[in-house]
């Protein structure tokens, strides 16, 4: 067997994987890809939204593998414009930080991304999405193109999104959300310190769907300190639709399906044994986001000022903590 090298990059980093057999590891990579899990959480979970004892776990599942596609699909793209037949070389070294940087490029500054498979000097979805359809004949392939970019779009957003990315995290590591969206209503007071009253209220968001959970931050006016020990937390909600995130995970189960047979093809599978997939309605491209929730993000709590607190060195506060353990231990 060859060995064989392969540059490749993640947003400015390059790297090189060595290995024997490159070929047949790429392939088989790529073919174990199963898009079709995600088809299938959304087909089993969506039925479950009608159940009144599960519905709200069944939007869980759905929101928690939504992230999951996301994060799937977007690793294929970068794979797609900075390696060259080891996709899985990339993706095995594309951390969330640099992916997330090269995403943001494509929304923010496409002429700064460094790719390494295309000639051309600046890339948009509109051209990723025209790339991966490249070899489909058929009539509506404008649809295809125009449909897939817009919402892959649209995709990048949440993908990039602080609150999403905490949300995904509370949600895969240790279930450290409550389930179940929010109601805010708003009024002015009536007079000072007299609230408005509940039917003159405004209503300005309000789902079933959502979740609430904490995020630690730095605290108010303090140095930027990596791995700062000292933090406060604060709590965040938000809202969404369940049928909405049901349907966005649908159109990424097309999308990563896509994308893995553009791959395929690129790393010499012969194109009959691809299957490429899509919507033939334009308007089917936007049913991830045809319901209103209105206010979609809440986050309130009391700001902790670092002029408020004495800090403590390292020592200082395992020295402090051991002392606590021995006070709980002593009988009453």
């Amino acid at each position: 067997m060859k060995l064989s090298r392969s540059p490749f990059l993640v947003d400015d980093t390059a790297f090189c994987v060595c290995d024997v057999d490159m070929e047949r590891k790429s392939k088989q990579f790529l073919k174990a890809i199963d898009a079709d899990y995600f088809r299938y959480i959304a087909e089993i979970h969506s039925e479950n939204l009608n159940d009144e004892k599960d519905r709200i776990r069944a939007s869980m599942v759905l929101r928690t593998t939504y992230y999951q596609a996301l994060e799937t699909f977007f690793s294929l793209v970068g794979a797609l414009l900075q390696a060259h037949k080891c996709e899985y070389a990339f993706i095995m070294k594309a951390n969330t930080f640099n992916l997330k940087k090269l995403i943001g490029k494509i929304n923010e500054s496409p002429e700064k991304i460094q790719h390494i498979y295309l000639s051309d000097d600046v890339i948009t979805w509109w051209r990723i999405s025209e790339i991966v359809y490249d070899g489909i004949v058929t009539d509506n392939k404008l649809t295809f193109v125009e449909g897939y970019a817009r919402s892959w779009k649209k995709f990048s957003f949440d993908f990039l999104d602080d609150n999403h990315r905490n949300e995904f995290n509370s949600l895969k590591h240790g279930f450290r959300v409550s389930s179940g969206g929010f109601k805010m209503l708003f009024g002015p007071e009536v007079k000072p310190s007299i609230e408005c009253k509940p039917k003159d209220m405004k209503l300005i968001g309000e789902s079933d769907f959502g979740s609430t959970f904490f995020v630690a931050n730095n605290l108010q006016e303090s140095e930027s300190i990596r791995n700062d020990p000292y933090f406060c937390t604060k709590m965040h909600s938000l809202n969404w639709s369940a049928e909405n995130t049901a349907n966005a995970l649908n159109l990424l189960y097309m999308s990563i399906k896509n994308i893995k047979a553009h791959l395929l093809y690129r790393n010499g599978e012969p194109a009959e044994n691809l299957d490429f997939i899509g919507f033939k309605d334009e308007n089917d491209f936007n049913a991830p986001w045809e319901s209103n929730v209105g206010l979609v993000s809440s986050n309130m709590d009391f700001p902790v000022y670092e002029k408020d607190i004495v800090r403590l060195t390292q020592k200082e506060l395992k020295k402090q903590i051991i002392a606590n353990k021995t006070k709980a231990r002593k009988p009453r």
